[in-house]
């Protein structure tokens, strides 16, 4: 039953404290809400350290749409640019509060992850290979039959992607990968679609001599530590109120809005 904080009125109709009943129900019912406000908060730091992976515009707008969350709480959001697999490995041991932005399911390998179950952006994985009027595989299917297919270690999309597949080949960056289609070292490469295209002008490559197929479309979600748990209704529900009716939260939303 709802606390009600207004005074009681006697049979004339003339205001009167509480009951020493109503006062001890009164008096009780704020210090549990208090209590569990506390509870709520009291491990939450004014600064939030989340491990960043990637670039891009679309990365900005998602860090805009965290920082504006956190803003709200009284917290500040600083992003740490790491390595995907450090990242993550990072988060799940609390050495950072959580992850910007990574794919469903990363709770079942790292358990001290709670994701924030609304998505904030729909990312895309392509194939890439060498050479103009090449063949690019449309399917995982078609890809899994060449013999030197490579992704970029951590991301994991694409690891979990090709697991299983013998013929997949590990590297450090997306301008290597670019590097070794280019010599002829790889048959295809799978990697997320922005970041790769953004790779290609540092390293002298024009996306004109890599034709490319989307074959992966799925959505990115925001991640925090368990010791953080608390945060996760809140975090919710202000970012369900930013995603509206679109699919996801970057398609949707804009500073100051």
């Amino acid at each position: 039953m709802p606390i009600d904080f207004s005074l009681s009125l006697n049979p004339t109709g003339a205001a009167q404290p509480p009951s020493p009943l109503r006062r001890h129900m009164l008096v009780g019912g704020l210090g549990l809400w208090a209590t569990a406000f506390q509870g709520a908060w009291a491990q939450s730091p004014l600064a939030l350290r989340l491990t960043r992976i990637g670039e891009g515009p679309e990365l900005s707008r998602i860090e805009s749409a965290l920082r504006t969350v956190y803003g709200k709480l009284g917290m500040s959001v600083d992003f740490a640019d790491l390595p995907a697999e450090r990242a993550v490995v990072e988060s799940n041991a609390g050495r950072a509060d959580g992850e910007t932005a990574r794919i469903v399911g990363m709770e079942a390998s790292y358990p001290n992850l709670r994701r924030i179950d609304v998505p904030l952006y729909v990312n895309t994985n392509s194939v890439f290979v060498y050479g103009v009027g090449k063949h690019v595989p449309v399917s995982l299917e078609q890809l899994s039959s060449l013999e030197r297919v490579g992704i970029v270690g951590g991301w994991k999309a694409s690891e979990e992607a090709t697991a299983g597949w013998k013929s997949v080949v590990r590297l450090t960056s997306y301008g290597s990968a670019l590097q070794m289609l280019k010599l002829g070292r790889l048959d295809a490469f799978l990697g997320r679609s922005e970041d790769t295209m953004r790779a290609m002008a540092p390293e002298g490559l024009s996306l004109a001599d890599f034709p490319n197929k989307v074959v992966l479309r799925f959505f990115l979600f925001h991640y925090l530590h368990r010791k953080h748990e608390a945060l996760l209704p809140v975090v919710t529900s202000e970012l369900l109120r930013m995603k509206g009716k679109r699919e996801a939260v970057v398609d949707n939303w804009m500073p100051n809005t």
